[in-house]
């Protein structure tokens, strides 16, 4: 990950121009809990056919590259994901708490996909528009 941009086989993914965006999130490490509202950027990123809106940016800091310095084995062409694991990342890039930290999953801890939304909770409680939607 560079400049934001996720390289896949080094290869970029797609992504659609930036824009501001709205951001709701809480930090799930602190004992309040406390919901933040914020000015984001996100931009559409394109996997395959797949196609899903990530924050990009939600800082002054901006976007975090991974990795931020070389590991064991990693070459110019990046982190090699050993076989039979995945590399996750979550769609709130700027605050995840995901595979650049903890580091690749093995595929045997992967259950299913997801389908669609089951539940989804903001600031104001339940949103209630959000059940049921598809997941492409």
């Amino acid at each position: 990950m560079r400049g934001g941009v996720v390289y896949r086989n080094g290869q970029p993914l797609a992504y659609g121009p930036p824009h501001p965006c709205a951001l709701e999130d809480r930090d799930e490490g602190t004992a309040a809990r406390s919901w933040r509202h914020e000015t984001a950027t996100c931009r559409e990123e394109t996997i395959g056919r797949h196609r899903h809106q990530v924050v990009v940016a939600a800082t002054p800091d901006g976007e975090r590259d991974f990795p931020a310095e070389a590991a064991p084995g990693d070459d110019e062409r990046g982190r090699l994901v050993p076989p039979g694991h995945v590399f996750v990342l979550g769609d709130n890039r700027p605050n995840s708490n995901d595979s650049r930290f903890w580091g690749p999953v093995p595929v045997g801890n992967v259950r299913g996909t997801a389908l669609y939304v089951w539940l989804s909770r903001g600031p104001d409680g339940i949103r209630w528009q959000r059940i049921g939607h598809v997941i492409e």
